[in-house]
């Protein structure tokens, strides 16, 4: 493997990469790729290791110690505590001339954020759906494809099978014209949340609309939990 191939590769390898160069017993910083420096805030390019002066540089000070030291490459897990993330590691020394390494540190984050939201949506008691909404030509909202249902949801409307290509107007809760008069003018509210008069599910439940980036969240809050409820 050559400098030249890691820098002009086709792989996504410099992006996710940060380039170090040893320099006596530390490190210095020669490449923060740009999906690093996303994630982190910060760009060490031209910076010493040691000048990071953390838990988490001296970490890496020991696991880039131990690459130049038996020439092989390294696999390392390390946290960043401040923003509760993992980061796997595969370090890879190049020879860069008489005496000198090159270490490439390629790094993934390993977000565990996703399959714990997912776990908390699917079996949170409150029932709640994930549409995408389709819109009138005017920018009306009128209907929308279901794109997730919790467990909660799938009970109190009665789906046991996959949500497939399903609207929302295909269901009785759904099928009442102040419904929607109301979730129209939603839309035209300031802020994310909105809530929502009409008995979508009777009136045992309180209905909330949240507007997300490209899709609505609605969430039907059960009358009957009387402690506060998060999810």
């Amino acid at each position: 493997m050559t400098v030249q191939l890691l820098t002009d590769g086709n792989y996504d390898i410099p992006a996710k990469s940060v380039y170090m160069i040893t320099l006596a017993d530390d490190f210095l910083f020669m490449h923060v790729g740009t999906k690093i420096r996303d994630t982190v805030q910060q760009d060490f390019t031209g910076r010493l290791l040691s000048s990071l002066e953390d838990d988490v540089a001296r970490d890496l000070h020991d696991a880039y110690g131990a690459t130049v030291k038996y020439g092989a490459p390294m696999r390392f897990t390390s946290p960043m505590t401040e923003d509760v993330l993992l980061w796997e590691r595969v370090i890879l020394p190049v020879p860069a001339g008489p005496g000198g390494t090159i270490l490439v540190c390629y790094s993934e984050v390993m977000s565990h954020q996703l399959e714990v939201y997912e776990y908390v949506f699917r079996h949170s008691p409150v029932p709640m759906m994930v549409v995408y909404p389709i819109f009138t030509p005017q920018k009306i909202i009128d209907d929308g494809w279901i794109v997730l249902l919790n467990e909660s949801g799938r009970m109190v409307f009665d789906i046991h099978d996959r949500v497939g290509n399903r609207r929302m107007r295909e269901f009785k809760a759904f099928q009442c014209p102040e419904l929607w008069a109301e979730l129209a003018q939603s839309f035209s509210r300031p802020g994310p949340e909105s809530r929502i008069q009409a008995p979508v599910l009777g009136e045992d439940y309180t209905t909330l609309l949240v507007r997300l980036k490209h899709l609505v969240l609605l969430r039907f809050q059960p009358k009957t939990l009387h402690a506060p409820t998060m999810i």
